[in-house]
Order: structure tokens, then sequence, then C-alpha cells
């Protein structure tokens, strides 16, 4: 699916910002919670997605959710990009960026569309036109 993140965060408010701003920029946006829910996501959108998430979910298990995705037979070569507090370093390979909270919605929408292309934007009205109407 072309333009589809998966955000996998435990601060409800962080969580409802990332859907506005990347709903707002065109993407499909699933909320997830938990490795299961986040497993279960990513098994059926498959690889045509990214996946953004928190670096320190409960109970370990953004760790399990990475060596999921990075090996065995349910590997999915999904990039991630890892949201974080303090800093981190991931061994995966699946991990393609990292942003340090507090980040800049910019940022974190740049580096989204780097690895995930968002749908297609109409051109802009040439200059001098007007909208037509019906």
């Amino acid at each position: 699916m072309r333009g589809t993140v998966v955000v996998a965060e435990d601060d409800a408010g962080l969580r409802e910002v990332l859907l506005h701003v990347l709903h707002e920029a065109g993407y499909q946006v699933h909320l997830v919670s938990g490795e299961a829910d986040t497993l279960a996501a990513l098994r059926r959108l498959g690889a045509r997605c990214l996946l953004v998430l928190e670096a320190r979910l409960a109970d370990g298990a953004s760790e399990a959710i990475l060596r999921t995705l990075a090996s065995g037979p349910g590997a999915l070569p999904c990039p991630v990009v890892l949201l974080s507090g303090p800093p981190v370093e991931s061994r995966s390979a699946n991990v393609v960026g990292v942003l340090r909270k507090p980040f800049e919605l910019t940022r974190m929408l740049a580096m989204v569309r780097t690895f995930c292309p968002g749908p297609a934007l109409p051109p802009p009205p040439a200059r001098g036109s007007a909208p037509v109407s019906a």
C-alpha cells in the first residue's frame, strides 16, 4: 500500500498528533499498541508500509518486534523509524532512522516521506488561472 504508515507509540497524545499530521499529509495511518497488534498489522499490510515505532514500548515489545521483522519465517523487509527519548542504538537492519524526542513534526514528516512515498499530490493550478466551477 503506497503511503501507509503504522504507528506504534504508547503515549496517547503523541500518537494522536502523529495520526493527524500523517493523515493531513495524505498517508493512510494505522495506530497499533503492543507487539501482537503491531505484527498483525505489518503482516496484513506487507512490506509496503513504514513502521514508526516507540523504541521503548512496555515489556520489551519494541525489541521483540524488531527481532521478528528481521529474522525467521515471518521476517518482513519493512522499514522502521524509531522514536526515542534517550539515545538508542539498534542493530536491526530494518531501522532506517531514529527521531529523538522532542522532535520537530516537519523533520518527522520529511523522514517518513524519504522511506514511504506518499500519495501523489495534485499539481498546483497554473499561475493566473482560477478554479473552474461547474
